[in-house]
């Protein structure tokens, strides 16, 4: 998992003046803001994304998903794209882009990751 943190002169909450956008690729984790906790609360809409019944625990996703929060005194506040357009936080342009660089970017270092590890494992095959 790889968290975006995006400084936008629109927002300030707690004297934060930020936000955070998470690219998830499966369904895991503990937290509160998790994937997994979410879901198996059974939330099938989590920050405008719709997931799908039958997933388990660790399963990876059929696409990489993005899943923004706020930041409020003590947690992360999930929002969905959407909201961050309607309350200012963002234009839809600028959302766009975001999401763009960070699926990029987390592609890539999924794609690096695996790669170093075969690497690491099977010298001599590059």
């Amino acid at each position: 998992m790889i968290e975006m943190v995006v400084a936008n002169k629109n927002f300030d909450r707690e004297g934060s003046g930020n936000y955070g956008t998470t690219v998830r690729g499966f369904v895991t984790g503990t937290t509160s803001t998790s994937l997994w906790t979410v879901y198996s609360k059974g939330v099938r809409n989590y920050c405008g994304n719709i997931l799908p019944d039958g997933l388990v625990k660790n399963q990876r996703l059929q696409k990489n998903i993005i899943t923004p929060t706020t930041k409020a005194a003590d947690h992360d506040v999930p929002i969905s794209p959407e909201e961050i357009v309607e309350q200012g936080l963002m234009t839809r342009d600028e959302w766009n882009e975001a999401c763009s660089k960070a699926l990029a970017l987390f592609s890539y270092g999924q794609v690096g990751l695996i790669l170093d590890v075969f690497h690491s494992c099977c010298p001599g095959i590059f």
